[in-house]
């Protein structure tokens, strides 16, 4: 349960003034009841932040959502059982380790941002939101590096992040969540195969210099050849 400072001073303030009520007149009912008003009304005293929004169940059925500010439950009848932040929440899912399409061993790691945009809906139709978005995205994840070559997930960075959020929102349209954006932010290989990987750059840089410096020598000696038919044709 959430204690704000507003309904802290409310049940202070009630208990004292029950207190001395109860006192001057010598009624100790006064004092109890009084004391029990108190509580009661330190329990219906709601103020949500002005990104929270507070899902209340009247009698276990869906009431309304409170917010922001503040605003009355009736205790006991009421209840609310969960407090959603509208924000964008950042989420890092963990390095996921598995095998490109081209059976290419790989870690990646990724960054999904998200946030609620119908409280009501992520309250009432998914138990845990973010745990559901969080599975969501690591098994996105791994399903889309299965599908890809390791040069597309080297070069394609930005068109698989957008793949992976296009999947995502349709995961969870239906459970009040917007997901804003998602970041691939590293593509880790071993080091063994990234030493391989340089040294085939590394020799596809060499042909294509051999290739140009060809072509350049066959310029060369194809202008060598046309200046000597000049000459032959004119002593």
């Amino acid at each position: 349960m959430r204690i704000s400072l507003i309904s802290f001073v409310a049940f202070i303030i009630l208990c004292a003034a029950s207190i001395l009520t109860g006192t001057v007149l010598k009624s100790p009912y006064i004092t109890m009841g009084g004391i029990i008003f108190a509580f009661l009304f330190f329990l219906a005293i709601k103020v949500p932040k002005e990104w929270e929004r507070m899902l209340v169940l009247r009698m276990g059925k869906f009431h309304k959502m409170g917010g922001p500010g503040l605003f009355f439950v009736v205790p006991i009848i009421d209840s609310v059982p969960y407090v959603m932040d509208l924000r964008i929440i950042p989420y890092e899912v963990p390095s996921q380790k598995t095998l490109t399409n081209d059976n290419i061993p790989v870690t990646v790691d990724a960054i999904v941002y998200y946030k609620v945009a119908d409280a009501e809906a992520a309250g009432l139709k998914v138990q845990d939101y973010k745990k559901a978005i969080q599975f969501g995205a690591a098994t996105a994840l791994r399903d889309l590096i299965g599908k890809t070559d390791l040069d597309n997930l080297l070069a394609k960075r930005e068109t698989l992040s957008e793949t992976i959020k296009i999947h995502l929102d349709v995961l969870s349209s239906d459970w009040g969540i917007k997901v804003s954006n998602v970041e691939i932010r590293d593509v880790s290989i071993p080091e063994k195969l990234e030493d391989a990987i340089a040294r085939e750059a590394e020799a596809e840089r060499e042909k294509r210099a051999r290739v140009k410096l060809a072509e350049a020598e066959k310029i060369t000696a194809q202008t060598i050849c046309d200046a000597a038919k000049i000459y032959e044709s004119d002593p």
